[in-house]
């Protein structure tokens, strides 16, 4: 009796075992909303909920705002154009990404943005170090001034190991028409090592660098 104990024991710490190894990680929950106007977007953008998925319902035109003429991100969050047209008026960038380690994705799906105000500045500038962004499809078009479609600033500090902490933009299968740069990085205080871009099919035409690619300070 004492040895088919003993046995059961094992068989249950296997089973067990086995049931650990075989459970799913949970990841981040994520929140998903739809939008059909500038206050639903803004407001969803700047609320507390994180792993925020933000479906665009409608066409939207963002006007410019003298008091706040970007749109702050300080979370992890994807806008899904979802074959609507995103409208900018803004003369500055329409999103600043100012906090670091999160990760912001524009889904293309479609859809278009549009940068309406010849003086704007681009559409979405990162500001800080550690951020992760994807852009997957879509067209993106209109003036960015002296500036860029997508501007990045990497900052990293290397590791132990002598790595960088890099920033990374990935881009994807996108159209990008502007009169100055598609991608930029600000090179002051920047090793360029510091920022990583991958491109993945698509087309760029800038008018101000060569390929639309350019660096400023």
């Amino acid at each position: 009796m004492k040895i088919k104990t003993n046995r059961f024991a094992v068989a249950a710490a296997i089973l067990l075992a086995l049931c650990l190894v075989f459970v799913a990680p949970v990841g981040a929950e994520e929140t998903t909303v739809y939008v059909s106007n500038p206050e639903e977007l803004k407001s969803n953008i700047s609320s507390s909920t994180d792993n925020l998925v933000i479906i665009l319902d409608n066409d939207i035109t963002l006007s410019y705002d003298e008091n706040n003429p970007r749109i702050i991100i300080n979370k992890n969050v994807t806008i899904n154009l979802n074959g609507h047209t995103l409208k900018s008026d803004t003369n500055k960038r329409t999103f600043r990404v100012s906090t670091s380690g999160v990760t912001v994705k524009v889904i293309g799906n479609g859809g278009t943005v549009e940068l309406t105000n010849p003086s704007s500045y681009g559409f979405i500038d990162i500001d800080t170090a550690y951020v992760t962004l994807i852009v997957d499809g879509g067209i993106y078009k209109g003036n960015t001034d002296d500036g860029a479609m997508f501007k990045t600033v990497g900052l990293g500090n290397p590791g132990d190991d002598g790595s960088k902490n890099a920033t990374l933009v990935d881009i994807r299968n996108v159209v990008i028409d502007t009169n100055a740069a598609a991608i930029s990085v600000r090179t002051q205080n920047l090793n360029l090592r510091d920022s990583v871009i991958k491109l993945n099919g698509g087309h760029y035409r800038g008018t101000s660098t060569a390929a639309g690619f350019g660096g400023s300070s």
